[in-house]
């Protein structure tokens, strides 16, 4: 099974599920659509569908960090633990 969002303004878009080449329309937008949360660094944010009560949600996957995401990652965690040294040793 696949599920396909159809439509490019977001206030009309339909939720099409495809399964085994049959194509049926599960879900048109209405007031059904949740608000789409807030970005998280290091999550992407996914439209999921629950097909035994149609309701669709949104969740967090995590993602790989680039590696130059990752080298900001590494230095603001040795800038921290820098800084808690420097005030410690006071």
């Amino acid at each position: 099974m696949k599920l396909v969002v159809r439509g490019d303004n977001p206030k009309k878009m339909d939720i099409l599920r495809i399964c085994d080449g049959e194509i049926e329309k599960v879900f048109d937008y209405a007031d059904n659509m949740p608000e789409r949360p807030e970005e998280i660094e290091g999550k992407q944010i996914v439209l999921y569908y629950n097909s035994e009560n149609n309701v669709l949600f949104y969740d967090y996957v995590d993602i790989e960090l680039t590696s130059e995401q990752q080298i900001q990652e590494d230095l603001k965690e040795l800038q921290s633990v820098v800084g808690e040294l420097i005030l410690g040793g006071e």
